[in-house]
């Protein structure tokens, strides 16, 4: 796999991360919020999973053995 390959497959793990951060305080808040905002918090955490799994697809699909071809 090539380097530029790699360093691709480290920057969507990397947002993939930092998605994950946002999601987790927003996951925490959850408990303090009323219950308006709850179906708010909880779209945008369906949201930011559906971004992460989107994410980690391209990583693997990167990854592939059968993508690297030199």
């Amino acid at each position: 796999m090539d380097e530029d390959t790699v360093e691709l497959i480290r920057m969507l793990c990397t947002r993939a991360g930092m998605i994950m951060e946002d999601a987790c305080a927003e996951a925490l808040v959850i408990a303090s919020s009323d219950a308006g905002t709850v179906s708010k918090k909880l779209a945008r955490l369906a949201e930011a999973a559906q971004v992460i799994g989107t994410v980690i697809a391209a990583a693997q699909a990167l990854h592939r053995p059968d993508h690297n071809v030199r």
